[in-house]
């Protein structure tokens, strides 16, 4: 004969009462079985699905004409110096480095560029020298004043506005901005069909610069053609200008109106 007791047991901190079968003998029953609690059945857990990181849009980088070459109403600068758009009153000369023995200077932000301009014609067999570069501001009227005398002795109605032509006036040259240079001859004939001159026409804009007053556009730019005179508008803006054939004056326009 067999009795049932209650046992309580204490397991993992909880209380379970477990039932078994014990026969007279004070054995457990062999077909006693321990009623414990059924585990909690599991339930379904949905889980969110996990989103793949997807990058977010990078902003569209917009090339800009750099700080320096922008429209001067734009920006209020004063980095551009012509007939139409003279130096203000005021206007702080740049910071200098000398490039040659006769201590002539540049805008030391461009040395670097004029160096592998050099040294690029040089490879070539090339000879590129500088005969004028940075000049401070100063008043220039003597020479006005000595050019139109001669331009009035060759028959012209308005020597003065001819000579200005040749000689900028005090405040409207690049020459004061450390950014324009002068390389090898000053003389039209001598030097256009130089294989210098050439070398230079072909080649400037691969070092950021350009030439300042192109044959075929003196009538926007004032100036006669002048094939040794290059003034430094950094790389992007110099290959620009010689793709869409524009002197600064048509390129900064250009530029002012949001185009690229």
């Amino acid at each position: 004969m067999s009795s049932v007791s209650s046992v309580s047991v204490e397991s993992g901190g909880q209380s379970a009462e477990t039932s078994s079968e014990i026969s007279e003998e004070g054995q457990p029953s062999p077909t006693a079985k321990a009623r414990l609690p059924s585990p909690p059945s599991r339930q379904t857990v949905r889980r969110r699905p996990r989103h793949r990181a997807v990058p977010l849009p990078q902003p569209v980088q917009v090339p800009l004409l750099p700080r320096a070459f922008l429209p001067k109403r734009a920006i209020g600068c004063s980095d551009f110096a012509s007939v139409a758009h003279p130096l203000p009153e005021g206007f702080v000369q740049p910071s200098v480095t000398s490039i040659d023995s006769q201590g002539r200077e540049i805008d030391s932000r461009i040395v670097g560029a004029y160096n592998s301009l050099v040294n690029a014609a040089k490879a070539d067999g090339i000879n590129l020298y500088p005969i004028s570069a940075f000049r401070p501001t100063a008043p220039r009227f003597p020479f006005l004043t000595q050019g139109s005398s001669g331009r009035e002795n060759e028959g012209y109605s308005d020597p003065v506005a001819e000579a200005a032509r040749h000689v900028a006036k005090p405040g409207t040259s690049e020459h004061e901005l450390g950014l324009a240079i002068d390389f090898n001859s000053v003389d039209e004939e001598n030097f256009k069909n130089t294989a210098e001159a050439k070398w230079l026409a072909a080649h400037c804009a691969e070092y950021g610069f350009v030439i300042r007053y192109p044959e075929d556009k003196e009538s926007v730019t004032g100036i006669i053609y002048e094939p040794w005179h290059v003034r430094y508008v950094g790389t992007e803006n110099a290959k620009r200008m010689t793709e869409l054939n524009m002197c600064l004056e048509e390129y900064v326009d250009y530029v002012g109106s949001g185009n690229s």
